[in-house]
């Protein structure tokens, strides 16, 4: 983010130009950058819950995890937020986040995900 946030509201503000690729000086008008900003908003009858994360291209994933961990395992949203994530780059490799369960990984990697 840019490390500003709104005194009146206390939301951080965001550096989106920077998420043009390094090019934030030379894009046009309606053009948008590549992000992979995900705010959810999730209401049943009694509850609303509002999650997002920061982490660039991790940031899809990350959510899609802390989600799953609450919703499906039941996990507190703490818990689930704080959970280590595996993450699938650019190049197809996964990535662990440290504390990521070693049998997992080791089953993973077993099936050819490195």
């Amino acid at each position: 983010g840019s490390r500003i946030y709104s005194s009146s509201t206390g939301i951080i503000l965001n550096n989106e130009l920077a998420d043009f690729c390094g090019r934030a000086n030379s894009f046009s008008p309606g053009e948008q950058p590549p992000s992979s900003m995900a705010p959810v908003v999730l209401k049943s009858q009694s509850k609303i819950l509002l999650i997002g994360a920061s982490g660039g291209s991790m940031i899809t994933t990350g959510l899609a995890s802390a989600l799953i961990n609450h919703l499906w395992f039941g996990k507190s949203l703490k818990e689930a937020i704080a959970s280590p994530v595996v993450f699938i780059n650019s190049k197809n490799a996964a990535k662990f986040e440290p504390g990521f369960d070693e049998d997992v990984i080791k089953t993973l990697k077993a099936r050819g995900h490195n």
